[in-house]
């Protein structure tokens, strides 16, 4: 494992001087580990008062639907500690993030920079928290976990690779004070870079605003679009240099409609794989506007160098875990040839009352899409929604009193696109 230390913010020579003595593990070729680590809080101390931004970007679910955090359990909220900062969790938000591992979370640099004191720094750790497992975040669903300490690219001399004017490097660690239940996701390898071509589809989630300036969503949303190669992206009529092909990459419809907006930042940029399944390949970063025609997301490259090397090592040496896939292949189809959502049918079910002298009682369940070659995930009550083939058996309980039940399933198409309406089937056991 590597050691990391923590950078300290001095000025001048007595900087270089420093961070040359503390600056982190090397996690690619001239490239460093810095950090944050939380400081203790005085008793009675009161939080700092946020800065008012001024960027003129905005870091930018428009178009989508709601969805459930059963579909997307890597997603997280970034918020303001509740330890701080009153409010329920939807109040508290600001930013999204994707669960990598256990304890680390990957999210927008700008999301922990300069947010509170109108300083030029990364803000200390204890102002914010990670609420995981959560599709409503006004409810108590999920965990809501403290964040201790934030890891950041840094060049030899310490120095953060973000750039606050340019968003160059706009992607941050969170380690988290405790793991999370949740499952996470990783990010796309070297050997899948098929997976988020241009023109594949991909798709935003997160609880932002869902039109510029508009009200941000308590429940969570996601959005289906398409990879924008980096040539259109940096043309001209796009975004021209602006778009820095090294560590950002595009996302949307050049058309507009369909985007991420402000309080999605951070959050995951994700594409399908073949069977079902899918891979990290961005951190929702900026954008001119939200859904507007020629200006989509752009997003952190995550799943290419340098960043993919930076952030697998970075990882591995704060929580042991490789962050990054491999293997997974692109849907048979073309994703630009095939935007129609699947139909799901559930085309075998028990009985709506199932009685049982037994314990418990295995159900069946078959079903099927109207696209072939879709792949299934299922899902009974409240257990984990997982891939699934049919026909899909369970184990139920039959107590005295009948317990109801609710299996849904839904089908994705070899492009990527997931029925928005699953099958679903009700039923009560009881002995």
């Amino acid at each position: 494992m590597l050691i990391l230390t923590p950078a300290v913010s001095l000025s001048g020579a007595a900087a270089d001087e420093n961070a040359r003595a503390n600056r982190g593990a090397e996690v690619a070729p001239g490239v460093f580990l810095a950090g944050v680590e939380a400081a203790s809080t005085p008793t009675g101390a009161t939080a700092p008062p946020r800065a008012q931004g001024t960027r003129t970007r905005e870091p930018r679910i428009v178009g989508g639907t709601t969805t459930t955090i059963e579909e997307w359990p890597w997603q997280v909220a970034v918020a303001d500690n509740p330890a701080l900062y009153s409010g329920n969790g939807f109040q508290r938000q600001f930013c999204g993030g994707s669960l990598v591992a256990p304890t680390i979370v990957i999210t927008a640099a700008h999301c922990a920079f300069d947010v509170f004191d109108g300083g030029n720094d990364f803000d200390d750790p204890e102002n914010f928290s990670v609420i995981t497992g959560r599709t409503t975040l006004s409810s108590s669903q999920g965990q809501e976990i403290d964040v201790d300490s934030i890891w950041f690219p840094a060049n030899g001399m310490g120095q953060r690779l973000y750039n606050p004017n340019t968003d160059e490097w706009d992607a941050i660690v969170l380690v988290l004070a405790s793991p999370s239940s949740s499952g996470t996701i990783k990010i796309a390898g070297a050997d899948e870079t098929a997976l988020w071509a241009a023109d594949s589809v991909a798709w935003a989630t997160g609880w932002g605003t869902t039109s510029s300036g508009g009200s941000r969503s308590d429940t969570l949303r996601e959005v289906q679009f398409h990879m924008i190669a980096d040539s259109t992206c940096g043309s001209p009529t796009v975004y021209g240099s602006e778009f820095k092909a090294q560590t950002m990459v595009c996302a949307g419809e050049l058309t507009g409609g369909k985007d991420t907006c402000q309080g999605d930042s951070g959050g995951p940029l994700t594409v399908p794989m073949a069977g079902g399944g899918f891979r990290l390949v961005g951190d929702t970063s900026w954008g001119f506007g939200c859904a507007l025609p020629n200006n989509p997301g752009v997003y952190g490259r995550l799943a290419a160098d340098p960043m993919r090397t930076v952030f697998r090592n970075a990882i591995l040496g704060l929580a042991g875990v490789d962050v990054v896939g491999s293997g997974g292949t692109p849907p048979a189809v073309p994703s630009s040839t095939d935007t129609d959502s699947p139909e799901t049918t559930i085309t075998k079910h028990p009985k709506k009352h199932v009685e049982s002298s037994q314990q418990k009682v295995s159900v069946r369940f078959k079903f099927s899409s109207d696209e072939a070659g879709s792949s299934f995930q299922c899902r009974l009550d409240q257990r984990p929604l997982r891939s699934c083939s049919g026909p899909r058996d369970y184990r139920v309980g039959t107590p005295d009193n009948p317990r109801k039940h609710l299996f849904k399933v839904f089908a994705t198409d070899p492009a990527g696109n997931r029925d928005p309406t699953p099958g679903k089937f009700r039923f009560r056991a009881s002995s």
